[in-house]
């Protein structure tokens, strides 16, 4: 214990060294060249007294030490023109430091004062170098953060040869400054500016201008400086082909008043009411820049108006800073569907699954009429979990489309009716749900369709398949036992493509082979990649396939957190004589992958387990079967010589019935390995270890001591038991075929 302790001492005291030791390695913040920026770029006249916009020097971090820049503008300027201008002027209110904080503390020194020997954390001074030029020096005492500086560029003198566009130029000379250029102001001889501030959109009516609040065309005026707009000048405003001002609607407004505007202005309309003049007729006093409003209506000829943007053209002789103004749209009576998010991923085979929302607009009030019917139809292979609803977005009308019924007769396609009003509307179809068929993959389409005149075609999901399943490939052969196929490979897409649950019940995967192919002994199947867990595997009916064993059924316990891979090993199979040549395919189903269960449309993956072969001639048996019985006839083969028996084959629900003592002959059975037991009216039939039994009107099969079902019962007709040829056939080891054409039993090793 006391060796512990010590140990323990040794840990902690190293802790603390190193915690203490920590400050020394971290490095310090790096220092940024200041940042340059102007606090905006005010429109001023060629003329003294003009305020420009601030310089803002932001030092993300400033570092220990001196910094100096010069600070220019333009030749000719005159910065802070109120007081004398000569080299050396201290230039102090013109600098003033922008952070709020305490530290670092700030002095701002009178030049040519001591510099850099304050009692200041940061101490700058400014002055001037000539007219238009000043030189910052700043000095820190060490690396403060968000050191930020503004420099007023208030009472300067703009000369008659300025620029359009006033820049400063930064000069750096020592330390963290950069050089730059920055925007801190604009001149202008003066113009107006033409605003339409909310374009709208409408149809043939137009609007009518009444107040400011209605519905209306406000077109805005203002001066960019005093007097810009001269007595005597005009100002066009020329409409498109088709569109023509409402003369008897225009209101004229002051800003913030009702007053109308009857002394400065006049209005005329020229070319049949397309352009509107407006004539400045007498100055506005005081000397500022004005604005005003023009409220007016637009009136349509349907048939030359073009659809699109409506724009006025200005022209005039008074100086205008744009030469058109947008007014609004005009579009024809429509609608516009569109998709949120067309790319939502649905899984093949799920049901309850949300699409992507889907929105409706009309292009103008009315395009869509109340009462007429939409059809929504998905593709086949999806289907309506429920009727979907188009709920009208607030605020854009009251455009809806309700009471959306499922088809009883096609479950891909429901019906509502519009409900619409006088203003243009939207709508939303939000969380709508839809079942998808396990084989259908790729984009889920809605096609629109119905009276309401709606017809486009929208894609709302894209299904993705949930596995993959692939398969060595080897040779089997018809007519033989027990061959063995190379591994099958069942891979999840994603994670928890493969469920566990259906509807309470455990899911399971079903692997079905085709008609005459049969799993002849348990293959192992096991879990080689992910998490999810397997129940007990057994072989069983298939649903479209009547024959035992055809199918490979795998329970899931529990679904993976991580994409799974199955793979099927050991693998045997009997392949019967009624096996076609090729590829032989195997099905992937099950509840496991397809909860929608939609009609038709069960397979989930499709793989190709083998190649199907005929056996060479000294392969198996000689000729076509060891044993061949004729439906009716009483001559019947074995290994190719013709035998008489006393009664003929027949066939009875779907089941060929074969006499029991020559059924048992044709498979190489002598009379001892043939018992009738006439109390239990049982039959025995032995060949070698496998055992059958079976009993007049039971269709339970015994086979090696394993109870199986039959669809079909032994019987006794005309005194003699007749067996179904199949079942007592493939007990004892044999495989049983079909030639149709001559209604012939095929009985092979």
């Amino acid at each position: 214990m006391l060796k512990r302790h010590k140990s323990l001492t040794i840990v902690m005291t190293l802790c603390l060294c190193l915690a203490l030791l920590a400050p020394v390695f971290v490095a310090p913040q790096a220092a940024l060249a200041v940042t340059a920026s102007a606090s905006g770029t005010p429109t001023v006249s060629k003329a003294a007294g003009q305020t420009l916009g601030s310089i803002i020097l932001d030092f993300g971090v400033i570092s220990q030490g001196y910094h100096r820049a010069v600070i220019k503008l333009p030749q000719d300027f005159i910065v802070n023109s109120a007081v004398a201008v000569a080299p050396g002027t201290d230039q102090a209110a013109l600098l003033n430091k922008m952070w709020t904080v305490a530290a670092p503390t700030y002095n701002e020194n009178a030049y040519p004062a001591a510099y850099g020997t304050g009692a200041a954390n940061i101490e700058a001074q400014m002055f001037s170098l000539s007219n238009n030029q000043l030189q910052l020096n700043i000095y820190s005492d060490g690396a403060y953060a968000d050191a930020k500086f503004a420099i007023s560029l208030s009472n300067t003198y703009v000369p008659s040869g300025a620029d359009a566009t006033i820049n400063a130029t930064i000069i750096k000379l020592q330390g963290d400054f950069s050089d730059s250029i920055v925007a801190v102001g604009k001149t202008t001889a003066g113009a107006v500016d033409v605003l339409r501030t909310d374009p709208m959109t409408w149809g043939d009516a137009g609007w009518n201008a009444t107040t400011l609040a209605g519905t209306n065309i406000p077109i805005h005026v203002r001066e960019d400086s005093a007097d810009a707009w001269a007595v005597n000048d005009y100002m066009k405003l020329k409409l498109p082909k088709g569109f023509t001002w409402d003369v008897g609607s225009l209101i004229r407004y002051f800003p913030g008043s009702s007053a109308l505007v009857t002394d400065a202005f006049t209005i005329t309309f020229e070319d049949s009411n397309r352009t509107m003049k407006v004539t400045r007729t007498a100055a506005s006093a005081p000397a500022i820049a004005h604005t005003f409003t023009l409220v007016t209506a637009v009136d349509v000829n349907v048939d030359e108006a073009a659809f699109g943007d409506v724009v006025a053209t200005i022209t005039g002789n008074v100086a205008s800073n744009m030469s058109e103004v947008k007014l609004g749209t005009y579009v024809d009576y429509g609608y516009a569907i569109t998709v949120d998010k067309p790319e939502t991923k649905v899984v093949a085979g799920l049901k309850e699954q949300e699409i992507s929302k889907v929105i409706m607009k009309e292009n103008v009030a009315t395009s869509l009429t109340n009462g007429r019917s939409v059809s929504m139809t998905l593709p086949d292979g999806c289907e309506w979990n429920a009727a979907p609803t188009f709920a009208a977005k607030n605020g854009a009308g009251t455009l809806s489309i309700a009471n959306f019924a499922i088809s009883p007769t096609n479950a891909a396609k429901v019906t509502g009716t519009i409900t619409a009003n006088a203003t243009k509307g939207e709508a939303w179809m939000e969380n709508a749900e839809i079942d998808v068929a396990v084989d259908f993959t790729g984009p889920i389409e809605i096609q629109f369709a119905g009276s309401a005149g709606i017809n486009e075609k929208i894609t709302v999901a894209n299904a993705v398949a949930p596995i993959t399943a692939s398969a060595d490939k080897k040779d089997l052969k018809i007519g033989v036992q027990n061959q063995s196929a190379g591994d099958i490979t069942i891979t999840e897409n994603f994670i928890e493509a493969i469920q566990s649950d259906n509807a309470g019940a455990t899911a399971e995967l079903d692997i079905a082979a085709p008609l005459g192919v049969i799993w002849a002994t348990m293959p192992t199947v096991k879990v080689t990649e992910g998490d999810l867990t397997l129940g007990t595997i057994t072989r069983g009916t298939a649903v479209v396939i009547a024959d035992n064993k055809h199918e490979l059924k795998i329970p899931i316990r529990t679904q993976g957190t991580k994409i799974s891979k199955i793979v099927i090993s050991d693998i045997k199979f009997t392949v019967d004589r009624t096996v076609p040549e090729g590829d032989m395919e195997l099905i992937v189903r099950g509840t496991a992958l397809d909860q929608s269960a939609i009609t038709n449309r069960r397979t989930a993956a499709k793989v190709i387990a083998a190649n199907i072969i005929t056996p060479a001639p000294d392969q198996g048996t000689v000729g076509a079967a060891v044993g061949q019985f004729k439906i009716s006839s009483n001559i019947y083969e074995v290994n190719g010589v013709a035998k008489v028996m006393d009664a003929a084959p027949y066939i009875k629900a779907g089941r060929t019935y074969v006499p029991i003592r020559f059924l048992g002959y044709a498979l190489g059975l002598s009379d001892a390995e043939i018992v009738w037991d006439d109390a239990t009216q049982k039959v025995t039939m032995t060949k070698g270890d496998n055992v059958v039994e079976l009993t007049i009107g039971s269709t339970t099969i015994t086979v090696n001591g394993e109870a199986q079902t039959m669809d079909v019962a032994p019987e006794i007709s005309n005194g003699r038991t007749m067996l179904p040829a199949r079942y007592v056939a493939e007990g004892l080891g044999f495989v049983v075929g079909w030639d149709p054409g001559s209604q012939t039993v095929l009985i092979s090793k």
